[in-house]
């Protein structure tokens, strides 16, 4: 059950989400192609919209090709053909690409509560998160690239103090939130691990390589100095992080520390 309430769409059940339209910009792609404000927009292609982000997606990955939006109005079923504007933007990883936009605004939506599970078979499951999870290895692996090669700054990394406090606001929003974040952080420690660095596991496979081709053992003196170095570059980057951390949040810990002595 969806309804609108003091301009936000509610839903009272997790189901495939429905998407007010707030607002229709004049001369884009959805006005031209009949779009109304207050049309509930439902499914791209024939295919059910989950998530905000999927419906984001499926615009951005069809400039210039026509979709078909499942809308509600009235009471209706409408089908309606859209061919998203292609324009060049930036991302947050500093990529710039071609996105389709087709210039409608949505009410924001929150759930209320669970009446009914989201239920999806096994083979859908599996496929569906095998997808999530090579989607965000690459996002996270290609941000660790940019960042070592200065197209995204070093300040924006975080550490310990920057993962509790999400935690934190995640766990706030409810436990798939946090269980989301978690796996996230999971994702990129395992990125991390395979970074060609010594005393990491990619550093190991380096140096399994490299003796696998030599056809015989490092010597001990290699290798400890091996480790040595790969202790010193990770200690090197827990205080940057550590850093990060303490300069992005020094009046929240200021405040925090003044709390325990009062």
């Amino acid at each position: 059950m969806w309804y609108e309430e003091d301009g936000v769409a509610v839903s009272m059940c997790y189901k495939p989400a429905i998407f007010f339209v707030k607002r229709v910009l004049p001369d884009s792609p959805a006005e031209r192609a009949g779009v109304r404000t207050g049309d509930r927009i439902f499914s791209v292609d024939g295919d059910q919209i989950w998530e905000i982000e999927e419906f984001i997606e499926k615009v951005h990955s069809s400039a210039g090709k026509a979709i078909k939006l499942g809308v509600l109005r009235e009471g209706e079923l409408l089908e309606i053909d859209v061919t998203p504007k292609p324009e060049r933007t930036t991302d947050f990883l500093g990529r710039t690409r071609t996105i389709g936009k087709i210039g409608v605004e949505f009410y924001p939506s929150i759930d209320i509560g669970f009446m009914e599970p989201l239920k999806l078979d096994f083979a859908r499951s599996v496929v569906y998160a095998v997808n999530k999870n090579i989607y965000w290895t690459r996002v996270t692996a290609e941000a660790f690239w940019r960042i070592i090669a200065g197209k995204i700054s070093f300040r924006s990394v975080g550490g310990p103090i920057m993962i509790a406090k999400l935690a934190g606001e995640a766990a706030s929003m409810g436990w798939l939130p946090y269980l989301f974040l978690m796996a996230i952080i999971s994702l990129n420690l395992f990125v991390i691990n395979l970074f060609p660095v010594p005393a990491l596991d990619g550093g190991m496979l380096v140096l399994l390589l490299v003796e696998s081709i030599r056809r015989k053992p490092m010597e001990m003196k290699f290798l400890e100095a091996y480790q040595k170095i790969g202790f010193a570059l990770l200690m090197l980057l827990v205080a940057l992080v550590f850093y990060n951390d303490i300069s992005r949040y020094w009046t929240d810990i200021g405040e925090a520390i003044k709390g325990v002595f009062k």
